[in-house]
């Protein structure tokens, strides 16, 4: 024999021809290779608590972009009017 055939007739693992799986040529092996993990969430919450879930800010202003402008118009003027000191307002005696 050859040595590279007795290298390959130690070896626990054969490729099988023509078919790129593994083959298991030990009788003491039992199961093939295990599979890699997909996915883990491992250390990720404590990373995500580390310096704290904020909650996200809210904006003072509102967008008025694709209202009705019927409305926006009216809210105008009812802005513009709002804080008159004179008392001209819509105020019943």
């Amino acid at each position: 024999m050859e040595e590279r055939e007795i290298l390959a007739s130690n070896w626990a693992f054969d490729w099988a021809p023509n078919k790129g799986n593994i083959v298991i040529s030990d009788p003491y092996i039992v199961a093939a290779m295990a599979k890699s993990k997909n996915h883990t969430a491992h250390n990720q919450s404590y990373k995500a608590h580390k310096n704290g879930i904020k909650k996200p800010r809210r904006h003072s202003k509102t967008s008025t972009k694709g209202m009705d402008p019927k409305f926006l118009r009216n809210q105008r003027y009812a802005r513009k009017h709002n804080n008159q000191k004179d008392g001209s307002g819509s105020e019943q005696e």
